[in-house]
């Protein structure tokens, strides 16, 4: 089939094969590739990045300071021996309340924050990147509220 092509064909498809080098796509050759521009977020984004961080530490440190944790279960830090409870170690089912108020409050906060930064960006990714913390504190509050009253 080369046979019954012409020169000038062969020619023809072997310019269209390799790139012009004068004309008007000549500024196309040397082109500098542009520069990577980072985003930089604003005072709204950081802000918000902010309370919910707030809202994060009162859901798990007012909890913590109001109900803290009861070491004397069995711990690999000890060796595995238990230590005896100090009296009036209970906690009342007031403390554990007071605990999971402020994990519902600060992940109310966490919710708020998020919601806006969703607004304010758009991007459904930093919604649902607060979202999911903000539902893990609060099922695992509900958790640990649980277990404390039914000890």
């Amino acid at each position: 089939m080369m046979a019954g092509m012409s020169s000038q064909s062969r020619a023809g498809s072997a310019h269209a094969a390799t790139p012009p080098t004068s004309g008007g796509d000549a500024h196309h050759e040397h082109r500098a590739l542009a520069p990577i521009r980072w985003p930089k977020p604003d005072k709204g984004v950081i802000a918000s990045l902010a309370v919910f961080t707030l809202g994060l530490v009162i859901a798990i440190l007012v909890p913590a300071l109001v109900a803290p944790p009861d070491f004397e279960q069995t711990s690999l830090i000890t060796g595995g021996t238990a230590e005896p409870a100090p009296e009036g170690a209970d906690l009342t089912p007031a403390q554990i309340g007071i605990a999971m108020a402020a994990t519902v409050l600060g992940a109310l906060i966490m919710l708020v924050s998020a919601y806006a930064l969703h607004r304010r960006t758009g991007s459904i990714g930093a919604a649902i990147l607060a979202f999911v913390p903000t539902f893990v504190v609060v099922a695992s509050g509900a958790i640990i509220a649980t277990m404390l009253l039914l000890q």
